[in-house]
């Protein structure tokens, strides 16, 4: 039973906080997933979480957070790239 219990808890463990996250959630979750992010970018991410969590009608995981915030962080340099003017 103690064996259990303990897959119970890691499970838990494992996954994401409450369904549909806020800007401060968000921002403590990633700094807990070892990640550093500002109130703007979280704002943003907290909205594409939010899309995710319910669209799949569960909380995310760890790992689909993490890529989440992978795959915002690389839209978001692309997206930047380029803005400069020429000379």
């Amino acid at each position: 039973m103690n064996f259990l219990r303990k897959q119970m808890w890691d499970l838990k463990e494992n996954m994401s906080w409450v369904n549909i996250p806020g800007v401060n959630a968000t921002m403590h979750k990633l700094e807990t997933l070892g990640y550093k992010i500002s109130k703007e970018e979280a704002s943003e991410l907290a909205e594409i979480v939010r899309n995710k969590t319910v669209a799949s009608k569960r909380a995310l995981f760890d790992s689909e957070i993490i890529d989440t915030y992978k795959e915002f962080k690389g839209s978001s340099k692309k997206e930047k790239v380029g803005t400069g003017r020429k000379k």
